[in-house]
């Protein structure tokens, strides 16, 4: 029969090789952890991005239907066609103002008058969202008298609610 030597050190170089692979699995956990964790941060990153230029774009195009709003009440003759200040806006847009800058478009002579150039800058308070609108508009405007029941007369003569000569 064959006798199995027992050695001393048998047992120590068992350990460190059972060590050696908890250390790897150990190793393996911290690797995946810190995957997990640079994975996360990359994914949060880019939500948190998305989400700012969702309310980039909102504001943005809020900008631009304001600033249409306001060139369409300057057509309609239901504001002044003149320089202004900052004004602004009505409620719900308290957040928002309105400028309105005007100067004369000659087509190149000088006692030739017909068009003004008309521009609409609508900028927000809270964020840095500006949106600018230029427009020539007629330099008399459409609207110049309103009559005895609030209907606005055009100008020519024509009747602004059914279109025939008065």
């Amino acid at each position: 029969m064959m006798r199995l030597r027992f050695h001393p050190d048998a047992h120590a170089r068992r350990v460190p090789a059972a060590r050696r692979r908890c250390g790897a699995v150990l190793l393996e956990v911290v690797l995946a952890l810190a995957l997990f964790v640079f994975a996360a941060a990359v994914i949060s990153s880019g939500l948190h991005s998305a989400a700012a230029r969702v309310e980039r774009l909102r504001n943005e195009a809020h900008a631009v239907d304001l600033a249409c709003s306001v060139m369409a009440e300057l057509q309609l003759g239901i504001r002044e066609v003149v320089n202004s200040g900052e004004e602004p806006l009505p409620p719900p847009f308290e957040d928002w103002t309105a400028r309105i800058e005007t100067s004369v478009y000659t087509f190149g002579w000088e006692d030739v008058a017909g068009l003004s150039t008309v521009t609409v800058l609508v900028e927000h308070s809270a964020s840095d969202t500006s949106f600018r609108l230029v427009q020539l508009l007629p330099a008399t405007p459409l609207r110049v008298a309103t009559g005895a029941d609030g209907e606005g007369m055009v100008a020519g003569g024509l009747s602004g609610a059914t279109g025939t000569r008065p």
